[in-house]
């Protein structure tokens, strides 16, 4: 394939996956500036790694994959506990007055505090399932088997509820 093909095609495939690519990172990272970064390393792991994409797997099984690893990666280099106001954030745009609006990024913060203290495989499983993936989706990018998806979501179910009630 042609560099220019090449090059046409990431940014195509890139542009419909780009919002489900950066809500993966924003669940991984603490601050604004820090989900841009890994949301630029995923995309150049994406870009680099794509001549070894082999069509095993639909290609955003693909990309949910390497943005996980990529992710899981870099949150190891970056063990930070501070979290970013998330009312500033675009991507908790609602509609209705300033106190509904209040209520909800207040509780947009709690469930991801919550998230955020399940371990890795929780925590991705958790923020596969809000990307409303299929259980066998989530089983192609987690590894596991799509029965012991739904065990699992049950159980991450439970532990947010609990963390979320106290």
């Amino acid at each position: 394939m042609e560099s220019k093909e090449k090059e046409q095609q990431f940014l195509s495939l890139m542009q419909q996956h780009k919002d489900q690519v950066y809500r993966i990172c924003w669940g991984f990272s603490k601050r604004g500036a820090e989900v841009e970064d890994l949301f630029q390393e995923v995309m150049l792991r994406l870009w680099k790694n794509m001549e070894g994409f082999r069509g095993e797997a639909q290609f955003s099984t693909w990309i949910y994959r390497i943005t996980v690893n990529t992710c899981i990666y870099w949150k190891k280099k970056h063990q930070s506990k501070n979290w970013e106001d998330l009312a500033t954030s675009p991507e908790i745009a609602t509609q209705g007055n300033a106190e509904t609006t209040m209520l909800i990024n207040e509780r947009v913060l709690q469930l991801k505090a919550a998230i955020q203290q399940l371990n890795k495989l929780d925590k991705t499983i958790a923020l596969l399932l809000l990307e409303e993936l299929s259980y066998k989706e989530i089983a192609a990018v987690t590894g596991l088997q799509v029965n012991n998806v739904g065990v699992k979501i049950s159980r991450i179910k439970s532990k947010l509820k609990k963390m979320l009630q106290k």
